[in-house]
């Protein structure tokens, strides 16, 4: 969806929902994965190439600390692709990651989908799903 389209309850959110994704990126750098769980519904999926998918905050905290070790990232940046509003309550983005080292270099990329959804008038991650991917 164009965001020129958005309604301006749907500019708002999107706002928001950009906000958390700084606070995603600031927490994942900070390897506070417990914060970063923070950001998820309770009855939220993780989704990473070959692993089991985790269900719930605590199992999601858990997936991204494994992620995290397994491929040795350091530094982390989430960037959204694109922006889609399902219903007011529910929006899906697409988004890139790149994954660095300790000497700044790209380790990988990766590209997935979030589900985002409105929780007692808050945004929260419901399903995040990541593919391996790109140059």
């Amino acid at each position: 969806m164009d965001e020129g389209k958005f309604t301006d309850q749907q500019r708002q959110d999107a706002t928001t929902i950009r906000d958390k994704i700084d606070k995603f990126n600031k927490y994942y750098n900070a390897h506070n994965m417990y914060a970063v769980s923070g950001l998820f519904t309770r009855d939220c999926r993780l989704m990473h190439p070959g692993t089991p998918t985790d269900y719930g905050r605590d199992s999601v905290a858990a997936g991204h600390r494994r992620a995290h070790e397994f491929y040795g990232i350091i530094t982390f940046k989430c960037t959204i692709d694109q922006f889609h509003f399902l219903y007011d309550d529910v929006s899906v983005i697409t988004f890139l990651n790149s994954n660095y080292d300790h000497d700044d270099k790209v380790i990988n990329k990766t590209k997935g989908v979030m589900v985002w959804k409105k929780v007692n008038d808050d945004w929260k991650i419901h399903i995040d799903i990541y593919n391996e991917c790109c140059d």
